[in-house]
């Protein structure tokens, strides 16, 4: 065998063997960052929710497309509880639309309430505010039951974004 043709070999599955785990630290140290800023986020909306009792929270990840995209939370309400949500876009790089809807199933759902242009913002909405506008557009419909978040998130660079949403009730 020739000693060039195997020394070559051994530097090019070394740089492949660099590149790779160059690649994947890099990829990581996004991940720990994009991570870093959402814990931020969240606890910026655990403050928001205040004097309200924190019940949960939901990272809504996606990955930035050409394309418009929709993505969706469903949250049921408790009989005499009052829940705020605060909702953070401040990951959100292109146009965030929030709707709120009564309903998961899209032929019969109706809008309650829609924010526009909620990217890189903190939004607050409590169930009340909710509540007062879907008896006043559905006056027979009642006591909403659940709310569907729904963001709508403008086409943008291919790139790792996230909604967080935090809940809570007094």
């Amino acid at each position: 065998m020739n000693f060039k043709f195997i020394q070559n070999s051994l530097r090019a599955g070394i740089f492949v063997l660099f590149s790779i785990t160059l690649t994947a630290n890099t990829y990581a140290d996004y991940n720990n960052a994009l991570d870093a800023r959402l814990n931020t986020f969240k606890q910026e909306c655990k403050d928001m929710i205040r004097p309200a009792r924190y019940e949960g929270s939901r990272i809504t990840y996606y990955a930035q497309s050409k394309e418009n995209q929709k993505k969706s939370v469903e949250v049921f309400l408790l009989v005499d509880s009052e829940y705020s949500f605060a909702i953070s876009g401040k990951e959100c790089s292109t146009a965030l639309t929030i709707r709120f809807y009564d309903s998961e199933n899209a032929d019969k759902r109706m809008l309650i309430k829609e924010i526009k242009s909620a990217q890189l913002l903190n939004t607050l909405v409590s169930s009340n505010d909710l509540n007062a506008l879907y008896v006043r557009k559905f006056p027979k419909a009642g006591r909403l039951k659940n709310v569907v978040v729904e963001y709508e998130i403008a086409g943008g660079a291919d790139k790792t974004e996230a909604i967080v949403l935090v809940i809570g009730y007094k």
